[in-house]
């Protein structure tokens, strides 16, 4: 069977939850072996199951090997919504003391890609991609495994530099979204003319009038010990009063799928809400209310290749702009993967996702 459709299957299974309930062995069989023999590891020269290279030793639920018979990647599998962290010293110890290049720990639901011959004996400096067959778009998913954990990728040594770029990405990322909030305050303390004439064309453009360059420089300098106004008031949730329509505290159970939404209820503020597309955005401007001066951490809810909140439109493939702030959103999302991003993005910011209710008619 073909990846892609392998994939679809698989995601269908976990849509329809059977990742739910499922054992370490299930979830082998399931989602995670017929993923690995799409990839083009089948038969016993190619994949070994429970393997160890000697007695006493540490067992790999999948050793894949290469033409010569070296083993070339290994796979740890663990129950659907285990906790990985506490299994990644021990594997990434195992596989590089054998001198395996890849390795990779799998619930069949989630799939942690880690090099482990990586100079660095860190494991989140080794560590390279993260998929999820459930949120992560089909696209995505079908590229990144076999071009770094297909059969021909790793037996010809191109998934292993893919691997590596992947992981230059990743660091370089990184670093990148460190050093912006240091540039910004380099900018801010010192503004130079260019940086300065861009606020005062602004403010010029919405109001008529012209700030001094001595105002514009005072309220940057200021403005890395004060919050930042925006240029017009974000929209307020409504007041604590009876909404106009009966809403239900909690959205009501359904056995079948959700068909449109008139609102929603986040930490004790209720919101409209017409379309899916306006509970990810409403969900995304609240958040950003409360956390403007950090909202950067936003830009880390992404697939595999794809980026759902970014500070550019052209970054985007559908961009909405969240309420007045400088940050766009991706909305040419599912009615389910609005609401699952949104409960994501609460996350990122230290909330649970179901201080989210939707409540749908």
């Amino acid at each position: 069977m073909a990846l892609r459709e392998t994939l679809e299957e698989v995601r269908s299974a976990i849509a329809n939850g059977d990742a739910r309930d499922a054992n370490e062995q299930e979830a082998k069989a399931w989602f995670i072996t017929p993923i690995v023999e799409a990839l083009g590891w089948r038969g016993r020269s190619r994949v070994r199951f429970e393997y160890s290279p000697s007695q006493g030793q540490m067992r790999m639920d999948y050793a894949l090997r290469g033409p010569d018979q070296t083993t070339v990647a290994v796979i740890e599998a663990k129950a659907p919504g285990q906790d990985l962290t506490g299994h990644v010293t021990q594997t990434l110890n195992y596989a590089f003391h054998e001198g395996i290049p890849l390795c990779i720990l799998a619930t069949g639901v989630e799939w942690w890609l880690y090099l482990s011959l990586d100079e660095t004996s860190a494991p989140h400096e080794r560590f390279f991609a993260k998929l999820n067959l459930k949120d992560d778009p089909v696209d995505d998913l079908e590229s990144c495994l076999k071009s770094c954990l297909g059969y021909e990728a790793v037996t010809d040594g191109s998934a292993r530099e893919r691997a590596k770029q992947m992981l230059d990405e990743r660091r370089a990322g990184e670093r990148v979204l460190t050093e912006i909030p240091r540039s910004w305050r380099r900018l801010v303390e010192q503004p130079d003319d260019l940086l300065i004439e861009l606020v005062r064309e602004d403010v010029q453009r919405e109001l008529g009038l012209m700030p001094s360059k001595q105002q514009v420089a005072k309220f940057l300098r200021d403005s890395l010990s004060q919050p930042t106004p925006t240029r017009a008031p974000l929209p307020a949730p409504p007041p604590k009063r009876k909404p106009p329509i009966a809403l239900p505290s909690r959205p009501p159970k359904r056995s079948g799928p959700a068909k449109r939404p008139v609102g929603f209820t986040l930490h004790g503020e209720h919101y409209t809400a017409r379309t899916w597309a306006d509970v990810w955005l409403g969900v995304a401007g609240a958040l950003y209310t409360q956390h403007s001066a950090d909202f950067d951490r936003a830009m880390q809810l992404r697939g595999t290749t794809r980026q759902y909140i970014a500070r550019s439109e052209g970054d985007l493939f559908t961009a909405r702009r969240i309420g007045t702030s400088p940050y766009f959103a991706e909305v040419n999302v599912s009615a389910k993967d609005s609401v699952r991003y949104s409960r994501r993005l609460l996350e990122l910011f230290g909330y649970r996702g179901d201080d989210l209710e939707v409540l749908e008619e």
